[in-house]
């Protein structure tokens, strides 16, 4: 699914799982060259796609190379919240469901650490997690949170 080879060509690199009932559509390379070529509302949609995914793997390297672990939940927390929050009541709900081994994965931890981060945070007031929905209730203390690094 995706890219990096968007109009075909090479081995996708990524794979997803349905979370519920789902309908797809595929497009083959070419036909997608073809279409955008011809609708430059899409051409201009891929490239945004294209941007955002740059973005993601842009912050993600930044990331691994200049954070503890404790500094990179955290920032991964505030980019999750950018990418994909929605305002709510209560703060920024996360629109997007993430288990506690998806975000250790993201940040090259143990599934054990995050958990024990996303508790102590809930603890703290910090954030809401449950069933993999996500609230930031209090995002300038996120912002602490990665000033701090400690991981307590």
């Amino acid at each position: 699914m995706g890219g990096p080879d968007v109009f075909g060509g090479g081995t996708h690199m990524r794979s997803a799982t349905a979370m519920r009932p789902s309908r797809l559509i595929f497009l083959p390379g070419a036909g997608l060259r073809q279409l955008a070529r011809q609708v430059p509302d899409l051409a201009i949609g891929i490239i945004d796609a294209l941007v955002f995914k740059a973005r993601c793997y842009s912050a993600f390297a930044q990331i691994l190379r200049t954070r503890s672990v404790a500094q990179r939940l955290v920032q991964l927390l505030q980019h999750l919240a950018q990418a994909y929050g929605v305002k709510d009541e209560r703060g920024i709900l996360v629109a997007a469901a993430f288990t506690h081994a998806d975000l250790a994965a993201l940040i090259c931890a143990t599934r054990q650490w995050v958990t024990v981060q996303l508790g102590r945070m809930q603890q703290e007031g910090i954030l809401t997690n449950r069933r993999g929905l996500m609230v930031i209730l209090k995002p300038e203390a996120l912002a602490r949170e990665l000033e701090r690094g400690d991981g307590r």
